[in-house]
């Protein structure tokens, strides 16, 4: 396992194990020995960008995707906001590797949230 990040959940901080990092953003799973629990999460705000990821590997493709997108590494009050084009590729981004974008992330502040659409119908 990796380094130890704080994440945010409800109005407490928790400890996890974070099993990759770049930019800024860190793989981990929350609540542990959960199935679909794979998350990414902005390390300096402890707000997870991305949630419900089926497997360690979907986690890391969403945050190889997500690390161009800006400088994962400032405060989230620096991160662009709102229905910016930030926010737009960042929900495109998080949808298109099959992972529920999260209420509250670090880019998001009005967009529109909806669970990824099931591939195989």
């Amino acid at each position: 396992m990796g380094e130890q990040i704080g994440i945010v959940t409800g109005a407490c901080e928790q400890l996890v194990e974070c099993t990759y990092e770049k930019g800024g953003l860190a793989v981990h799973q929350w609540p542990e020995g959960i199935l679909n629990n794979w998350t990414v999460t902005h390390i300096s705000s402890g707000l997870s960008v991305a949630q419900m990821g089926e497997s360690e590997a979907q986690a890391i493709a969403v945050l190889e995707d997500l690390v161009p997108l800006t400088d994962w590494t400032q405060p989230s009050d620096k991160l662009q906001h709102g229905v910016s084009e930030f926010g737009i590729q960042t929900k495109r981004i998080v949808e298109r590797h099959g992972m529920a974008l999260t209420t509250g992330h670090p880019s998001q502040h009005s967009i529109p949230i909806e669970k990824p659409r099931d591939r195989s119908a």
